[in-house]
């Protein structure tokens, strides 16, 4: 048994046992990210970088000679523009210049660094919820050694892009990050009895202001 020898000691004692009654006691504030509605509110407007990963092929194979194969990866500058109205908004992507009025019907962004399509400008993104998409016309090809199919049909290329991450400014809630994915038209291939099947690319995306 421990004996105090002095009131002093004791005083002692219960300061530390007090003390040590708080240890390992610790409070935190937990910071609350936008929540979905925020998200959905939040405009996606200006520059950005978008960094496209190529994740897969499907049908038949690329060809060895197409750079972009899976696992390549590369970055793109766009400007995006919200417009908003009664019916919700849409999401219209520009090249990295930025809106042009003199192709505002025809202009689609199309990246020769990643292979990453634009739907055409008069047929923005719409959106649903923090998601934008919309499906892109597809173009013609050459140099096959086949002809394509008159029967089976094209895949749907189609690109979308998800707000993840938004800050809140004076008119409400501006967009920070988004992901995306698209599905692209990348050729066909060819057999013996010619056609064989549509081939598809996986674009994988990621999305950041070009300030950031």
């Amino acid at each position: 048994m421990i004996r105090l020898r002095s009131a002093a000691a004791l005083i002692c004692v219960t300061w530390v046992l007090g003390a040590c009654g708080s240890c390992g006691a610790t409070t935190s504030t937990a910071v609350k990210g936008p929540t979905e509605a925020e998200l959905a509110a939040a405009a996606v407007s200006g520059t950005w970088t978008l960094t496209v990963t190529v994740a897969a092929y499907s049908g038949p194979p690329p060809p060895a000679s197409n750079r972009f194969q899976v696992g390549y990866n590369g970055k793109d500058t766009v400007t995006f523009v919200t417009q908003c109205s009664g019916a919700g908004c849409t999401l219209v992507m520009w090249g990295p210049a930025g809106p042009d009025p003199t192709q505002a019907g025809s202009f689609r962004f199309y990246s020769n660094t990643t292979g990453l399509l634009g739907p055409p400008v008069s047929e923005p993104m719409t959106e649903s919820g923090a998601t934008y998409s919309q499906s892109i016309p597809t173009s013609g090809f050459g140099g096959a050694k086949c002809a394509p199919s008159r029967t089976v049909a094209k895949p749907e290329q189609r690109l979308t892009l998800t707000v993840t991450a938004a800050t809140a400014v004076a008119s409400g809630w501006k967009a920070t990050a988004m992901i995306g994915n698209e599905t692209v038209l990348s050729g066909w291939g060819c057999g013996p009895a010619g056609f064989t099947g549509w081939t598809v690319g996986h674009l994988m995306i990621t999305g950041r202001p070009a300030s950031t």
